[in-house]
């Protein structure tokens, strides 16, 4: 399921006033297609005895079956190496809902008493800035990191450990690359991300994304506005002047 798309599993279209355009080969559609097809199994076998009206394994499992069909719709090789990663996304985003719903909810000890669920590493974790969720997937075995703004923690807050941020060691890209953003997601990984490429992929949601929420500050809470004065000395000829 996580195979990258080579160029040798591109497929050039024949007599496209593009010439560059091209699909994806039937054989590397069947690999993902096999995986694809048993995560949509599930869903529609979970369907048919619960609700699912308005949850966001809809969105997913559609979202799941228009990726892969647009692998057969001609674009270029960069856009469908980001077609092929969407596919992935989707089938890991249906298959971890199904498992947190099927799985984890169904034996979920809502008993404070209880000992949490064993942690299992197979999960890659959640972040959350809410206390609730950090509790339930702490109970349910998930990793979880409870992200707070400075201003939340207190001196009351008990420090145990300070570890640093381990940096991932598989990645796959597209060469030549370059790393557009490192960093917390906030508006600068979104400023970057959307200025800096080009791509179909949808906007991950972000903690810490409430602007109006106050805090300390060394700026005034109003903006001190500076007029400007313009001058010249012909039809053509302006110069920008601070004012005080």
């Amino acid at each position: 399921m996580w195979e990258s798309l080579s160029e040798h599993d591109f497929v050039p279209v024949v007599g496209c006033s593009l010439t560059s355009f091209g699909v994806v080969s039937p054989t590397f559609i069947g690999r993902l297609k096999v995986h694809v097809d048993i995560v949509l199994e599930r869903v529609r076998e979970y369907s048919s005895v619960k609700d699912v009206k308005g949850q966001r394994i809809v969105f997913t499992s559609i979202a799941l079956q228009d990726t892969m069909e647009r692998l057969s719709h001609p674009a270029s090789f960069r856009d469908m190496n980001r077609q092929v990663i969407m596919v992935q996304r989707f089938w890991q985003e249906s298959l971890a809902w199904l498992t947190w719903v099927q799985d984890k909810w169904t034996h979920f000890q809502p008993s404070i008493d209880d000992p949490p669920a064993p942690y299992e590493s197979q999960f890659m974790g959640a972040y959350t800035t809410k206390p609730a969720i950090v509790q339930q997937l702490f109970r349910a075995g998930v990793p979880v990191w409870y992200l707070r703004r400075p201003e939340e923690i207190t001196l009351l807050t008990v420090i145990k450990d300070v570890v640093d941020i381990t940096p991932p060691t598989l990645i796959n890209t597209l060469n030549p690359t370059f790393v557009l953003y490192s960093g917390m997601l906030g508006d600068q990984s979104l400023a970057a991300t959307c200025m800096g490429v080009h791509n179909y992929s949808d906007i991950e949601e972000f903690p810490f994304h409430n602007p109006d929420i106050p805090r300390a500050a060394l700026e005034p809470a109003a903006p001190i506005v500076i007029p400007f004065l313009f001058s010249g000395s012909g039809p053509n000829s302006i110069q920008l002047l601070s004012g005080l």
